[in-house]
């Protein structure tokens, strides 16, 4: 089981998530250590390029950027610009809201 799995579980019932980021791609936005908290794509909400978002690129979960928007897909990619591929908004599960650094 993926590390993201309880988090889209909970975010599927509408619920906020916080965890510990321990990942590489993010470096410069997001750290290993940082607290990021994550809330669930609201219908309403319009995901913009620069948005980090909780998403599935073919298999594999990333904590990842918007970096294009296109014909209702989005480019995905990470903080240093290596694109991972695109997706449907089925396959974005939260957006980041906050990152608190370690203390």
């Amino acid at each position: 089981m993926s590390w993201a799995h309880a988090h889209i579980d909970e975010l599927s019932k509408g619920n906020t998530v916080e965890f510990l980021f321990s990942g590489a791609g993010m470096d410069g936005a997001i750290e290993p250590g940082h607290l990021v908290t994550i809330e669930p794509i609201k219908k309403e909400r319009r995901l913009r390029v620069g948005d980090v978002i909780l998403c599935k690129v073919g298999r594999i979960y990333y904590l990842n950027k918007i970096l294009d928007v296109y014909q209702g897909r989005y480019q995905i990619g990470n903080a240093k610009g290596r694109v991972k591929g695109w997706i449907p908004l089925s396959h974005a599960y939260g957006i980041v809201v906050k990152v608190s650094k370690p203390i």
